[in-house]
Formats: C-alpha cells, structure tokens, sequence
C-alpha cells in the first residue's frame, strides 16, 4: 500500500475493517478493468494470419465468453432499468442496490409482482369503498 493511500487507512480500529474498506473501494475498478478489457480484445481482434479455426476459437474462449456474456447482461439489466417509467424510481434503485445485481428477467418480475400487488390492494380498495357506500 503506498503512503499516500495508507493514511486513509490509519484511524481504522482493526485490520479486518481495513480490508473490508479496501475490497469495497477497489474490487469494482478490477470489475471494470476486466469487462473493458474483454470488451476491447473482441472488439479488436482481427484474424490477420490465424486460422479461421483459430480466430474462431479466440471468439469462442471461455473465459472471454463467460465475462463478455456477464458484460452484455449487465449492459441489458442497465438499459431495461433506465427506460422505466419514472414510477419505478425508488424498485429501480432497489434493485442496483443490490449486492449481486439480479439478471434482467428477475428484474422484470420484481417489477412485475409489485405491479400486481399495487393492482390487486387497488381493486381490494374499490371494493371497500363500494361497501360502504352502499
């Protein structure tokens, strides 16, 4: 840890707090790093003198496949949120605030069963509202 970061660090009380602090603030950019990593090698890559196998196999790898597919669903998850209507706005915060971000489809069927649930106390007050009235 250099010097400049370290002082951050001093007032801390224990060296597990220290850690905690460490992996929240800087296990994201790894995150980051990765994704923009994986992203630019497919972007990039050119087939140049391989094999057609070969470039094809660079397209294919795992461990790129793996990251690049996590990438894409983020990216998915992001632009589903962002296009709600603003009614969604405290779910949708809900929802980034997350640990581990839920995949699109969950997502939608948190949206989903709270729509549902506002529908259904909706009718329930009507109903109530029609009984004594009547």
């Amino acid at each position: 840890m250099t010097s400049k970061i370290s002082r951050n660090y001093m007032l801390y009380s224990s060296v597990r707090e220290i850690w905690e602090n460490l992996i929240e603030t800087y296990s994201m950019k790894k995150d980051s790093i990765a994704c923009y990593d994986i992203e630019s090698k497919i972007f990039n890559s050119r087939q140049r003198t391989l094999s057609l196998t070969k470039y094809y196999g660079l397209k294919m790898c795992k461990v790129n496949s793996i990251g690049y597919t996590e990438l894409v669903e983020t990216g998915r998850i992001f632009k589903f949120l962002h296009g709600l209507n603003s009614k969604y706005d405290p779910i949708r915060v809900q929802i980034l605030d997350k640990e581990k971000l839920p995949s699109l489809s969950k997502s939608w069927r948190i949206l989903d069963v709270l729509q549902m649930t506002k529908t259904y106390q909706g009718y329930l007050l009507q109903a109530l509202w029609k009984g004594e009235n009547s």
